[in-house]
């Protein structure tokens, strides 16, 4: 079987194409997938304080531990969604106090991946 080589566009650097220089400041999406739950107290506690973290943020919850389906990779218990202006506003907000002290329970009480990405819009 040939194996083949992708690779895609940097139109952001290029200047050309849909990321050109008009969409400099790009929309981020903050993704958490809930790996494996540890101390469902310590969690409880984290969806009581996370949400006032919010206060002072543009932030958008778009989806919130919702009903999923794992199409590829390891399972997950559930993801959460939100969505900023730009990635330098999501980092405001993770880096915040008020969030960086909420997320010790979240820590405490479940495994978890959770990364920034920067949007096609």
């Amino acid at each position: 079987m040939q194996e083949i080589e992708h690779t895609w566009p940097n139109y952001r650097a290029s200047g050309t194409g849909p990321y050109d220089k008009e969409y400099s400041a790009m929309t981020a999406y903050v993704v958490f997938t809930r790996e494996r739950t540890t101390n469902q107290a310590e969690l409880d506690t984290y969806a009581r304080d996370a949400p006032g973290a919010a206060e002072g943020h543009n932030v958008s919850f778009l989806a919130l531990y919702g009903k999923h389906e794992v199409l590829e990779g390891p399972t997950m218990e559930g993801a959460a969604v939100l969505r900023f202006p730009t990635i330098e506003e999501a980092r405001r907000w993770y880096d915040s106090p008020a969030y960086q002290e909420a997320s010790k329970h979240r820590h405490a009480g479940a495994e978890y991946r959770v990364f920034i990405v920067e949007g096609a819009e």
